[in-house]
This record gives structure tokens, C-alpha cells and sequence, in this order.
């Protein structure tokens, strides 16, 4: 239809002016589940029975991972990044691992997953930094914890689709805030709303909305987003 076609032009449009500047940032931002002196384990949630097109690049279902530590009023929820691709082109390349992150999606594992996929996401997801369980590394250490991972190459700001891949990374983030209010975040709830990397443009570009999805929760925006190395 003509109102997809129009999404197409300017969504891509977006991801070109931006897609220079994911190539100074961090690559530390990635998505992973097996951090380096990791803390915390979360699990992993499935989207499908929340919204049937929370889908990654390649129309797998997404998922997201939490650690319920019995704490409503106070939440933590991470955008993971991890760069994107910007056309038919350069989508083609990242799935085939000529360009980053250089894992090929027909050869994927865990160790070395595919970005545009949930076929490698393991059951539990070992993490540390801002999900560390020491209150002297940080002060949500005692926060539910939600760590949404990177498998649809837009920066988490996309619903529609392009040549044969799905951009549904908002759509993600929106199944995932759905999901958490039946499991408790609601009135009197304090939700630290971040990302790294992709995961930050794309936390900063969905408060507002998700602040007017939660009127009775007090939004606020991780002030590591864009730069938190996790």
C-alpha cells in the first residue's frame, strides 16, 4: 500500500542519516547473554502470545529476558544495541556476516549469534554492569530487571517491513511493556527506561510514548544511555 511504501522511504531515510554514527560507537554496546563476571540471570520471555508480529529481521519471534526480584515499585528495562542496516544491501551483508557483526546468520551460535534472529537466544541471560546484584556498583541492584535483546536492526524504532525483512523493533518494545504490566509495573512503579548503543537512540525515541502508556509509573530515562557499555 501506499502508506507502507511511505514508511519504507522515510524509515530508511532515518536509518541512512544515522547509520555513520554507529560506526564511532562502542562495540561493547552489542547484545550478549554471557557477560564476563555476569551477576545476574535472567530469563528469557517470549512475545508471541503478547503480539503475534513482536518479530526479529528475519520474522522469528522476539523475546526479551527479566529477573523478577520481587520489588514492583522500582524497574529496570535495557535496550541492547548492536548497529543496523539501512537498505536491501547492507541488511543482506549483516545477515550473511560480511559486515558487522560479522556472524553469519546460516552459521550462528551462541557465542556468536545472529543480530537479525532469535534462534540463537539462549534460555538465561548472564549479565553484569547496570544489572549488577552489588548495591555499591549500582542502585538498582535490587530492581526487576528487563533486558530486551538486538534482532531487528532498527534501532528499535521501527514497525513495517522492507524487501524480506521485518523492522518490528518498537513493536518489540511495546510487547514488552505490555507483558510487564501483568506482571506488576503499575501505580506507584519507578521504571528506569535505558539502552546502549542502537538500544539508547532507540530508548530516548520511545520515552515519551512509553511515559503516555504508563501514566501511573513514574518514566525516567537511564542517563547511561547511548554510551552504557553492557
Amino acid at each position: 500500500s501506499n502508506l507502507f511504501r511511505s514508511f519504507d522511504i522515510i524509515f530508511f531515510l532515518i536509518m541512512r542519516l544515522f547509520v555513520g554514527v554507529f560506526v564511532a560507537l562502542p562495540r561493547a554496546s552489542a547484545w550478549s547473554c554471557n557477560d564476563s563476571g555476569a551477576t545476574e540471570i535472567l530469563v528469557k520471555i517470549p512475545l508471541g502470545n503478547i503480539d503475534a508480529l513482536a518479530v526479529c529481521n528475519d520474522g522469528s519471534e522476539a523475546a526479551y529476558y527479566f529477573k523478577d526480584n520481587g520489588n514492583p515499585s522500582l524497574w529496570l528495562v535495557y535496550l541492547a544495541g548492536g548497529g543496523w542496516c539501512h537498505d536491501a544491501k547492507s541488511c543482506a551483508d549483516r545477515f550473511d556476516g560480511s559486515d558487522y557483526p560479522h556472524h553469519d546468520c546460516s552459521n550462528s551460535s551462541a557465542a556468536a549469534p545472529c543480530f537479525m534472529s532469535s534462534k540463537d537466544y539462549p534460555q538465561e541471560c548472564a549479565k553484569t554492569g547496570v544489572f549488577d546484584v552489588d548495591p555499591n556498583h549500582t542502585p538498582l541492584s535490587a530492581a526487576n530487571k528487563v533486558y530486551i535483546p538486538y534482532c531487528s536492526s532498527d534501532g528499535h524504532m521501527g514497525d513495517g517491513e522492507h524487501a524480506v525483512w521485518q523492522f518490528r523493533g518498537a513493536r518489540i518494545a511495546r510487547a514488552v511493556v505490555t507483558d510487564l504490566q501483568s506482571r506488576g509495573l503499575g501505580l506507584g512503579s519507578t521504571l528506569v527506561w535505558s539502552g546502549g548503543s542502537a538500544g539508547g537512540i532507540g530508548a530516548m525515541v520511545l520515552l515519551d510514548e512509553v511515559a503516555e502508556k504508563l501514566p501511573d509509573v513514574k518514566v525516567e530515562i537511564g542517563r547511561a544511555s547511548c554510551r552504557e557499555r553492557v
